[in-house]
């Protein structure tokens, strides 16, 4: 029997049933809201119930009832179904980069990561609320030139996310922009962390392995070290990779480290992660 009970439902729908006999089925009449609504005499015995006809957010009651050719007659069991033709769930998302609180200069990708349970229509991105960009393609990103903004500025960032049913959602950061040349004695070390897996955590086949890294102008490598041997280099987030476990001791505890170096050579390591490796 098909929507099951307590269901959430919406357009045209199909209410199916599975009817036997030791003989032969002579109809199958469907009920709603304890109303005859349909009788069908053919298999497979279903009937398409419309529900843009019935009220937003109602709760509706169907049962059938199914005679065979002697008049024996056997009933489901009543099941509760919900209309819902109207999309009022907002989207969800925001900016994955640049991160809050970070300087900013030349053209920066702002990158966005955005959800909807029916779709996203398009992302306004705004500059102190003033919208400079609309995106109505995936993937949603804007191509930031801050030459024409005013160096050691903050910034707010935002974007507001349509679905395409109108409903929207807004979020934003502060950045700050610097179109200065990056000093020859910058000594702000990055930040870097591993963010899986986790220090103590068993392992086995492929994982993925996600570290975080940030500095105050620009992070321009992110290098991963298992046993303080490198086995990945990137230049660019996300910084992830594919690690096999396979080619490692098993039952043995690895050490997984990462770097992180910017423009001038400051090179931060992130916190050890110890790993046991078991493939068995």
């Amino acid at each position: 029997y098909d929507p099951a009970g307590d269901q959430t439902v919406s357009g045209t729908i199909e209410i199916l049933t599975i009817t036997t006999d030791n003989d032969s089925i002579d109809r199958v009449e469907f009920y709603h809201n304890y109303n005859l609504e349909y009788i069908d005499t053919l298999p497979f015995y279903t009937y398409t119930w419309n529900t843009i006809d019935e009220d937003e957010d109602t709760e509706h009651i169907w049962y059938a009832l199914a005679y065979d050719i002697s008049g024996n007659s056997s009933q489901t069991d009543p099941i509760t179904i919900t209309v819902d033709n109207i999309d009022n769930e907002p989207p969800s998302g925001g900016i994955i980069y640049p991160y809050a609180g970070q300087v900013v200069y030349d053209t920066v990708t702002v990158q966005t990561e955005v959800f909807d349970n029916i779709g996203i229509s398009q992302v306004e991105f705004m500059i102190n609320g003033s919208v400079i960009y609309t995106d109505d393609e995936q993937p949603f990103y804007y191509d930031w030139n801050t030459i024409a903004f005013s160096d050691d500025q903050e910034y707010l960032l935002s974007i507001l996310i349509s679905d395409i049913a109108g409903n929207t959602f807004e979020d934003g950061i502060y950045v700050v922009v610097n179109n200065n040349p990056i000093p020859d004695d910058d000594n702000v070390y990055p930040y870097a962390s591993i963010l899986n897996p986790v220090s103590g955590q068993t392992v086995n086949d492929t994982i993925t392995v996600l570290g975080f890294a940030t500095d105050n102008y620009t992070v321009t490598q992110v290098q991963f070290f298992v046993n303080n041997e490198i086995v990945s280099t990137m230049n660019d987030t996300p910084y992830t990779f594919q690690w096999n476990t396979i080619e490692f001791e098993n039952n043995a505890e690895h050490i997984l480290t990462m770097t992180a170096e910017d423009q001038a050579g400051n090179i931060t390591t992130a916190q050890p992660v110890l790993i046991n490796i078991s493939n068995q």
